[in-house]
């Protein structure tokens, strides 16, 4: 379900859903998530039965996490992403010492490395508008009493494991808010984490937590399905007579996959005739914003704290321009011209992100779509009419301009921009566009090794531009059950940014993998390709993907560029980009 549908549907009655968060909701207050705390364990358990030394942050190193995982499944342990990962490595350290636990949970929770987010503030308010009158949640920690103590005044208690009798009972009686940890709270001798714990929830706080799936639907934010206990319970909720009455709403981040487990769970709900849904957000943070700004009349004091970090208008001068030669060259190319028309689409029936992408695809990239409150659109009328068919019932030109400076909000508007410019590069050269990392990719193909446009980047690498990696193939997983050899290419990554109301294109040498889910696999060729790219090497592979993507010859000049052929401004949209990156010089 698209994210902006789902916003309208809570909206509309906001106090008709409970909340279900995991620590997923709690990472950007500086909270760790299950994956972490999963991560920490690893490296405990390696580096006191290995001997060895690995400071916390280099956990966030593929190559370091490759090695310490090569080691625990070399001991029979689980295989990364296994959805017994958590309960393991508790056991494994902790044994069944309840106090060790709650010892370790209170540090990484600990007040002083927490801080209050933009979703968690959002949350509060709700609460203290008496809007949402439930949240169940598996976390230890004790943000959200610490956002409605400070956005409302108020003091929320926490029914957890030593308080479940009377969870059930304030639900039955309307004793609203009611807030509850399922697995405990780490200030208190009972949290669940090892894998006897989780296997079985605490009675009370299932009739509770079931109740409340009789009388509200479900909002699950933050959570990857891991814990058996807990999905155990949403299948229970789907047996009762009245299960999520109004619906039951699964976020996930953008591009990634759910678990198994999440997708059966959905498929259970809709054929009991539930309205469930996976919806893809940018960030927990990002999607309260956008439900807290389509709340009707709120409390003005409320809105005012939750809204504390809005952006504010400030003066601060910048230094002049210095006059020493260049110090630091960047990968910034300014564009100087902007493409400000494009195409509103209207439908007989409302399209979602995978219709456009499916109409893109058939396409062959003659059209470019995004979904805002409209379909906007690039490509002719033809190109438009064949990828829709009679769907498609009329289109009407539209005005961009005063959106561009925003692009950096406006995230279909800016997957528009990127897709466009992606394409103009590409065109006529051997090379694909792939969407990565909530942007898009250039990707060389197998015809760049004899491309003319190409022969300074094969010059600045001194190899070829793809190749297969020799005796490696994708493991085998329930999602990927064949194994696939495992490719490289040369590629770029294509990101526009707005910097003191001036468009940038950003250009970030990379190096793809095929097939994508191999890429964990294939660290060692990126290690070994990657490898020394620093100072004039990664000068001479710059310069030579803007030698290869702009037709300047070499040369500092604008470029103007477009996807198509042909069309009017609003079906083929025209950049001006110069190929000159910006330098900075040192100043005074």
């Amino acid at each position: 379900m698209e994210q902006s549908d789902f916003i309208r549907r809570v909206t509309e009655s906001p106090n008709h859903f409970a909340w279900f968060l995991g620590a997923g909701a709690s990472q950007s207050a500086g909270l760790p998530t299950a994956w972490d705390i999963i991560w920490d364990l690893k490296r405990r358990y390696y580096t006191t039965e290995e001997d060895q030394i690995v400071p916390p942050n280099d956990i966030q190193n593929a190559a370091v996490r490759e090695k310490i995982q090569s080691y625990m499944v070399s001991k029979g342990f689980p295989e990364d992403g296994s959805p017994d990962e958590y309960t393991t490595y508790f056991g494994l350290i902790f044994g069944d010492d309840r106090e060790r636990q709650r010892r370790y949970v209170s540090a990484i929770l600990a007040d002083d490395k927490a801080s209050l987010s933009l979703g968690h503030r959002v949350l509060a308010a709700l609460i203290c508008s008496k809007i949402t009158k439930a949240v169940f949640t598996t976390n230890f920690d004790n943000i959200v009493e610490r956002a409605v103590a400070e956005v409302g005044g108020q003091s929320l208690a926490p029914f957890h494991i030593e308080g479940a009798y009377a969870a059930n009972e304030a639900i039955n009686s309307e004793q609203y808010p009611v807030y509850c940890k399922l697995h405990g709270d780490f200030r208190y001798q009972s949290i669940k984490n090892l894998a006897d714990d989780l296997r079985e929830q605490n009675a009370e706080l299932s009739k509770g937590f079931l109740n409340a799936c009789n009388r509200f639907g479900l909002i699950v934010a933050g959570y990857s399905g891991r814990d058996e206990s807990v999905m155990t319970l949403l299948e229970e909720a789907l047996q009762t007579a009245n299960p999520f009455p109004y619906g039951l709403y699964w976020t996930k981040l953008k591009g990634s996959e759910p678990l198994p487990i999440v997708t059966n769970l959905i498929a259970t709900a809709q054929s009991r005739g539930v309205s469930a849904h996976l919806v893809d957000i940018e960030t927990y943070d990002s999607m309260m914003s956008r439900i807290w700004r389509q709340i009707e009349n709120p409390n003005p004091e409320l809105d005012a704290k939750v809204r504390k970090a809005a952006r504010q208008e400030v003066d601060i001068p910048l230094p002049s321009a210095g006059k020493s030669n260049p110090i630091i060259r960047s990968n910034g190319l300014p564009i100087t011209r902007l493409p400000t028309m494009c195409q509103a689409l209207n439908f007989k029936a409302d399209k979602d992100w995978q219709d456009l992408r499916d109409a893109e695809s058939k396409s062959g990239d003659t059209i470019i779509c995004a979904k805002a409150e409209r379909t906007l659109a690039w490509g002719t009328s033809k190109a438009l009419e064949q990828a829709f068919g009679s769907d498609l019932t009329s289109t009407e030109a539209i005005d961009l301009s005063g959106q561009l400076e925003e692009i950096e909000s406006n995230l279909y508007l800016k997957a528009l921009l990127e897709k466009a410019i992606c394409l103009s590069l590409k065109r006529d050269k051997p090379l694909v566009v792939r969407p990565w990392r909530g942007g898009y990719t250039l990707i060389a193909t197998a015809q760049a090794q004899s491309h003319q446009a190409f022969a300074s980047l094969r010059s600045a690498l001194q190899s070829t531009l793809t190749g297969d990696v020799q005796g490696l193939l994708t493991s085998a997983t329930e999602e990927h059950p064949k194994r696939k050899q495992i490719s490289w290419a040369e590629a770029v990554q294509i990101d526009i940014e707005m910097r003191d109301g001036k468009a940038w294109l950003q250009l970030q040498p990379d190096i793809w993998i095929w097939p994508r889910w191999g890429r964990d696999e294939a660290i060692d060729i990126l290690d070994k390709r990657k490898g020394g790219r620093f100072n004039h090497k990664a000068d001479r592979i710059l310069s030579a993907w803007i030698k290869a993507l702009l037709p300047t010859d070499g040369k500092a000049a604008d470029c103007e560029i477009s996807p198509f052929a042909s069309g009017e401004s609003d079906e083929n949209p025209v950049f001006v980009v110069n190929s000159r990156t910006a330098f900075s010089r040192r100043s005074g």
